[in-house]
């Protein structure tokens, strides 16, 4: 019978039950009390991923137009440190590239945004969409509405009950820019700003850690939902 622990639970034990939704743990990461709101809220439409997000397709490519947007962009640019392009009135660019061998470029990210500022829509890569699937994304996007923090670590956990297969990683990723005993590695470059992509697997991903310092997001795949709970029938 599983009983609570003798000793109150830590962050760290809280992040490893998945105890500590994100909505709460921005809080902690003490950002400014506006963006907080608007994220937490962004963050909690995710949880029903298909009503948050439509993919559509036009001359362009795939694109995820938000249903009911809340994050600014600028939300998104304090957090990560970054600072997207103007390309036109009310759609912004940023570009990064891999290090390394110079395939599968380039990786933009288009977000288009309101008269006051919220992201409306995001173009991705389009074999981003054509190669993971339409469903691998709502899986990804349900993920993060459901998603826990390690605050002292900065680090954000997702786990999805999808699998993800090393050949489906180099068709979108390319060659790695480093290869390590136990994992690929990807470096991409923008700005004077550097990413981190690792993946751990041999025929499968089993897990994948994204560092944009000083934030580290971490996937693992094929892990199940625990079954609900039974009552107890007396």
């Amino acid at each position: 019978m599983w009983s609570l622990p003798k000793k109150p639970p830590t962050i760290a034990w809280r992040f490893r039950r998945g105890a500590l939704p994100v909505a709460a743990a921005l809080a902690l990461l003490l950002l400014p009390g506006c963006i907080f709101l608007r994220l937490s809220r962004a963050l909690d439409d995710f949880r029903t991923p298909r009503a948050a997000v439509v993919f559509a397709k036009d001359k362009e490519g795939w694109e995820g137009r938000v249903q009911n947007p809340i994050a600014l962009l600028s939300d998104v640019e304090y957090v990560l440190g970054i600072k997207t392009e103007k390309v036109a009135e009310g759609h912004y660019r940023y570009e990064f590239s891999k290090s390394g061998p110079a395939d599968r470029q380039p990786w933009n990210a288009d977000l288009y945004v309101d008269a006051e500022g919220r992201i409306t829509a995001v173009r991705l890569p389009p074999r981003l969409h054509e190669v993971l699937g339409e469903d691998f994304l709502y899986a990804f996007i349900r993920a993060l509405g459901r998603s826990s923090v390690a605050v002292s670590e900065k680090t954000l956990r997702l786990e999805m009950a999808e699998e993800l297969e090393f050949s489906k990683l180099f068709e979108l990723m390319g060659a790695a820019s480093e290869k390590q005993e136990d994992r690929s590695v990807y470096r991409f470059n923008q700005g004077g700003l550097s990413y981190v992509v690792q993946a751990w697997g041999t025929v499968k991903v089993e897990k994948m850690i994204i560092d944009v310092e000083p934030y580290h997001l971490v996937i693992a795949f094929g892990v199940q939902e625990p079954p609900p709970r039974r009552e107890r029938q007396e």
